[in-house]
């Protein structure tokens, strides 16, 4: 073989691991630009479905509101009470809870304020053996405790019975006031 056949066989071999090298190299750029992309449409995706999640949220609790208004009027706390435009206590009337959450498909429940925390007075949460919620405190480690208690409403992640959900708080005000008297949840 001639050092000219021999210079051209090499050169072709150079060009054949050239080409191979760079096909290895666009591989691996396509997978991963593909697994970025992936990610990112996930991530897109998780995203509308909790800003979905949110709005609905907003409008239940909107809801929850105005059926505790229709239900009970304005309220009060008396005597570390949680009562109703005639005095009648909330604690354990399930009547809107219930309501709401059959007509809504959620969960739902009102607090009622004790110094720095927030008893559940009435629920449509129940625990694994079945039983309501009640007596149990807003975690007051949590975002939503934070938001609710400075007066703001808050939507987004809780933690209820060590289960995740997505939830809406709206605080309660005291008649003419912005002295916070209440909470009600939906999930």
């Amino acid at each position: 073989m001639s050092k000219a056949q021999t210079a051209k066989i090499s050169q072709k071999g150079l060009l054949l691991k050239i080409a191979g090298t760079s096909s290895a190299f666009l591989i691996i750029a396509i997978i991963v630009l593909a697994i970025i992309s992936v990610e990112s449409i996930e991530h897109s995706g998780q995203e509308a479905a909790k800003l979905m999640g949110r709005n609905k949220l907003m409008g239940d609790i909107a809801s929850f509101e105005d059926a505790i208004s229709r239900e009970y009027g304005r309220l009060s706390l008396v005597n570390g009470n949680l009562v109703d435009a005639e005095g009648n206590s909330l604690k354990n009337d399930l009547h809107v809870v219930d309501f709401i959450a059959s007509r809504l498909g959620v969960r739902a429940t009102i607090f009622m304020r004790e110094g720095q925390e927030y008893r559940r007075i009435s629920t449509s949460i129940v625990n694994d053996a079945g039983s309501r919620v009640v007596d149990t405190f807003l975690d007051s480690s949590g975002t939503a405790y934070a938001a609710v208690h400075s007066g703001k409403d808050y939507f987004g992640d809780a933690v209820i019975l060590g289960r995740d959900y997505l939830g809406g708080y709206r605080p309660v005000f005291a008649q003419n006031s912005r002295e916070i008297i209440g909470i009600c949840l939906s999930v």
